[in-house]
């Protein structure tokens, strides 16, 4: 979807949805650009294997927190990839035919 639709559905006054429509695409290049680096490829890496490190057994406390660390970082390593294919989508849907 370019500006020139955006524009031309809207009712209201244009300006505005255009200049967030710019913001929500300088926004996703930019969480591409971040997920592209090899910085974040370890960050990925490094919240994977964290994840997976051995729960601790013997005090249910610790055990507790152990896995509740363990999917912490889980769901945070899935938001990213999330954030970062609905980026690249969103990009994607944005093209000029």
């Amino acid at each position: 979807m370019s500006s020139r639709w955006v524009q031309w559905f809207s009712d209201a006054d244009s300006t505005e949805e255009i200049r967030n429509y710019s913001l929500a695409i300088e926004e996703a290049q930019q969480a591409v650009a971040i997920a592209d680096t090899p910085w974040f490829h370890r960050l990925l890496e490094r919240l994977s294997n964290e994840a997976m490190s051995p729960v601790s057994i013997g005090r249910h406390e610790e055990m507790i927190a152990s896995a509740a660390r363990s999917n912490t970082l889980k769901e945070l390593r899935s938001s990213l990839l999330s954030d970062v294919a609905k980026a690249r989508s969103f990009l994607e849907s944005s093209k000029e035919p």
